[in-house]
């Protein structure tokens, strides 16, 4: 199992982020040994802080490491997304900061969401079809969404981590950890590894190549019904490989259109 100390995590937020569901994060998985980096938006108030909101009123300040402009997300294992219901409600009209959200869930990395943060994942349409969680108020915004909520302190639904409140940061933070673990970062040549789900959800490594022997195809009747498009109408996929192989044999990859898994056959050679 890949250690945590191997990982870099980011951290996105501007001005108005609940102040403890970005700095106990912060402080929790830099305690487990990942190195964590805070990048805000340059229209923030301040050039090398923002500035949280402690329950009823502005908090502390904490410094931004990178311009979310400068980001990119390759360099980074999983995305952290703090709450409170300023910052998220800022971010989602940041066309960047949804650019980099995007990035992480087409990767196949970790993405967590605290609070008001599932906002940004129904900004980026990745609500749709997955168990999630949120502050309770915007719980409505999630079902319109297309997405199945639960009154739970943490849900996880193929690498997307959700929360409801500062109350659950300790289920919240330990989850983090465990997908991230799970998966692993490999190694870094100026970049983060690519990743790919098993048939139960579990993140693995990139590994070997897979001969294109189609056994059960993608088509329109598979994905039409899902996306609401036929295949053959979508521009463009991304693929996550199977892992390494020593002898020939079966192997599930996924496809993923518009942020929407579907699971192939290949013949593999070891």
């Amino acid at each position: 199992m890949p250690d945590i100390r191997q990982a870099k995590i980011l951290i996105l937020a501007t001005d108005g982020f609940e102040e403890s569901e970005l700095t106990v994060p912060q402080a929790k998985l830099a305690q487990a040994g990942a190195a964590v980096t805070v990048a805000a938006p340059q229209s923030r108030q301040s050039k090398g802080t923002i500035r949280g909101w402690d329950k009823t009123d502005w908090g502390k300040e904490v410094a931004v490491d990178t311009d979310l402009e400068q980001v990119d997300p390759a360099s980074y294992d999983a995305l952290v997304l703090p709450g409170g219901q300023i910052n998220p409600d800022k971010l989602r009209l940041e066309p960047r900061a949804l650019d980099v959200i995007r990035s992480f869930l087409t990767s196949g990395k970790v993405v967590a969401a605290i609070c008001h943060a599932p906002w940004l994942l129904i900004e980026t349409g990745a609500a749709k079809g997955r168990d999630l969680t949120s502050f309770s108020s915007i719980r409505t915004d999630v079902i319109n969404a297309g997405g199945r909520w639960h009154d739970k302190e943490v849900v996880t639904d193929h690498g997307i981590v959700t929360s409801r409140n500062p109350g659950d940061l300790d289920a919240f933070c330990a989850k983090v950890i465990e997908e991230i673990q799970e998966g692993g970062p490999g190694a870094r040549a100026g970049h983060a590894a690519s990743w790919r789900r098993d048939p139960r959800g579990r993140r693995r490594a990139r590994g070997a190549r897979i001969q294109p022997r189609l056994r059960s195809p993608v088509t329109s009747s598979t994905v039409q019904p899902r996306i609401g498009r036929p295949y053959s109408s979508v521009p463009s996929t991304i693929t996550r490989w199977a892992p390494g192989a020593r002898s020939s044999g079966s192997r599930a990859v996924q496809i993923w259109v518009e942020g929407v898994a579907f699971t192939q056959l290949f013949l593999v050679s070891g």
